[in-house]
């Protein structure tokens, strides 16, 4: 193992430890009333494949108290209100969810079913990304799969489907391979 390794395992040991475990399972309550876990997808001209992923974890309430102390005791994420008046605490950094989210929700289990799995479903496509599956047809139909468990009871339409997120995939891949003059550009 390398120091590196070494050294992010034991800054993620020293945050949970630092957690007073009444807080811990506190923001595990939280979020599985107010909490989500989510995915979003942005089609972006300036990307080689066409697509940016955004991984956010977020708790949303109607008074901000609750979420600086959630935000307090995550050490990472902001706070923002909606333009419904509603707050919501947000972590979009991949680095904290990587180091601070799912080190908290793997020590701090989540109690229903349903919201562990969709956190597992969370952490695999986290995982995916990491090793830039996300960058190839195969690897990004996976994560759309994924993406499907991620907050299921949702009636909010996605702006892209599926199926069309993988077309325009498929064809930036073709014109890559034909193209080899794009090395340069945003992935």
């Amino acid at each position: 193992m390398s120091k590196n390794t070494s050294s992010a395992d034991n800054q993620q040991e020293r945050f949970l430890k630092e957690i007073p475990e009444k807080l811990g399972w506190f923001l595990v309550g939280f979020t599985e009333g107010e909490g989500s876990f989510n995915l979003s997808i942005i089609q972006r001209s300036d990307y080689s494949h066409r697509w940016q992923l955004n991984l956010s974890f977020n708790i949303s309430q109607k008074e901000g108290a609750l979420l600086d102390l959630a935000k307090k005791i995550m050490r990472c994420g902001s706070i923002r209100t909606r333009k419904d008046g509603v707050y919501a605490y947000e972590v979009r950094s991949i680095d904290d969810i990587t180091k601070k989210v799912i080190p908290f929700f793997s020590h701090f289990t989540l109690f229903s079913e349903g919201k562990r799995e969709t956190f597992e479903s969370f952490s695999k496509i986290v995982l995916m990304m990491e090793n830039k599956e996300h960058l190839t047809v195969n690897g990004l139909a996976r994560i759309l799969e994924l993406r499907k468990s991620l907050n299921p009871k949702s009636t909010r339409k996605r702006k892209y489907d599926d199926e069309y997120v993988l077309s325009l995939l498929r064809k930036s891949s073709e014109t890559t391979r034909r193209a080899p003059d794009c090395v340069g550009m945003k992935i």
